[in-house]
């Protein structure tokens, strides 16, 4: 069996018959053979690495995020590089840079990332190909995965307001992120259907944290009369 044919085995190329990939299959599995991924980039002058942008500091957040490119890479050649930027709007040259340097094949953009046209325009500019998560924005630049903010928002806030809570906080995602108008957005669909009035002065910004959450609900507690406390509904 000769080398070439080998080698497109291992590269899933076509023109090899299906016993005789096998055959290669099995004598890959016997000597417990794992290609180099970095000696097959040299020759295709590519990294085979895909990056991951996002700015969210909550550490569950940032886990999901990679589990589930991670899955999708799973049983591919590529390999995942991490990216976390502190503020995507105040340096989004420096994420430009950082991606024009990080010699990757192509990039995930997590919000606000997948929201920059900065960003955006330079990927393009440059033909990195990129998919964007949960995008708001320029519904022209494609492939991304939406999430419909507002019909989501409108569910949370009408469930709680079905319960009968009248007095409800709501604690916003980062100002920042698109995503965090839109939910509000929906807050105030669901409240008007109900004919309820949101209470602004118990309305205020959060960092989609966890940690950050329950400094907020405390600030609720601390804020409200005894007469007008209601745990439940905040």
């Amino acid at each position: 069996m000769s080398t070439k044919t080998v080698s497109r085995v291992l590269n899933g190329e076509p023109h090899v018959t299906e016993p005789v990939r096998e055959r290669v299959r099995e004598a890959v599995r016997v000597l417990d053979y794992h290609p180099n991924i970095m000696a097959q980039g040299l020759a295709r002058q590519r990294s085979y690495l895909i990056g991951l942008v996002y700015e969210n500091p909550s550490p569950s957040y940032g886990v999901d995020l990679q589990m589930g490119v991670l899955d999708r890479l799973r049983g591919e050649r590529y390999r995942l590089v991490v990216l976390p930027v502190r503020s995507v709007n105040d340096h989004a040259d420096e994420v430009v840079g950082l991606l024009r340097s990080a010699a990757i094949d192509g990039v995930v953009l997590a919000p606000p990332a997948s929201d920059s046209r900065r960003i955006l325009d330079e990927l393009v500019g440059i033909g990195m190909p990129f998919a964007r998560i949960s995008p708001t924005r320029f519904d022209d630049i494609v492939p991304g995965v939406v999430v419909d903010d507002v019909s989501a928002a409108a569910e949370v806030a009408a469930a709680v307001l079905a319960q009968g809570h009248c007095r409800i906080g709501i604690i916003k995602g980062d100002p920042t992120h698109a995503a965090s108008s839109a939910r509000m957005t929906g807050y105030t669909q669901a409240f008007v259907a109900a004919g309820v009035e949101i209470d602004h002065g118990r309305v205020i910004d959060g960092l989609f944290t966890f940690d950050l959450g329950l400094c907020r609900r405390a600030d609720f507690a601390r804020s409200a009369r005894p007469a007008d406390r209601d745990p439940g509904a905040e």
